[in-house]
């Protein structure tokens, strides 16, 4: 039976509907009270977790289980749950993370200065996007007044593409005056 449900993850618990059917297969416990268990685990509620542990033993044994594995189960469930995420989330997720990558990979300046333009007065942020700029070779242009505008953008210079900075760049400067 946890063949049948761990098999698309390798038998390692991945995702939040994985906990449910095993607590409704395995532990007897109606699908009702599994949506309270995923709640419990999507907001770390382990008070609410420790209430239905007995109830899953019991229904693990009444299922054929031996007490040890049926605790090792629940063990599992409760290591799982400190990192799970619904399928559903999951996929989107790893499109956002797909997509993302895609980007970067084939146009990192124009996906770099997004970055940035969305930033834009963070300076944690920033640094970190200007580290990763040095690393992927990319140029940041100081604001320049002959061409920038308020925001960052992809611009040749001495025949090499890099980003320009905008003039919002600049501490103090607002909407309005860039």
């Amino acid at each position: 039976l946890l063949k049948n449900i761990l098999g698309r993850t390798y038998g390692a618990i991945a995702f939040q509907e994985q906990v449910m059917e095993i607590c409704n297969k395995i532990g007897n416990i109606p699908m009702s009270e599994t949506n309270d268990i995923r709640e419990a685990i999507k907001h770390f509620k382990h008070d609410v977790m420790n209430s239905f542990k007995m109830k899953f033993i019991k229904g693990a044994i009444k299922n054929g289980m031996t007490k040890d594995k049926a605790i090792d189960l629940w063990a599992m469930i409760e290591t799982h749950s400190s990192y799970s995420f619904n399928r559903n989330h999951a996929t989107a997720y790893s499109l956002i993370g797909y997509y993302t990558m895609w980007l970067k990979t084939y146009y990192p300046k124009e996906y770099m200065s997004t970055l940035m333009y969305y930033d834009v007065g963070n300076e944690d942020q920033m640094a970190k996007y200007i580290k990763e700029l040095r690393r992927i070779r990319i140029p940041l242009w100081i604001p320049d007044f002959m061409y920038s505008g308020k925001n960052y953008q992809v611009k040749k210079k001495n025949g090499r593409e890099g980003i320009l900075s905008g003039f919002l760049s600049i501490k103090g400067i607002g909407e309005k005056t860039a």
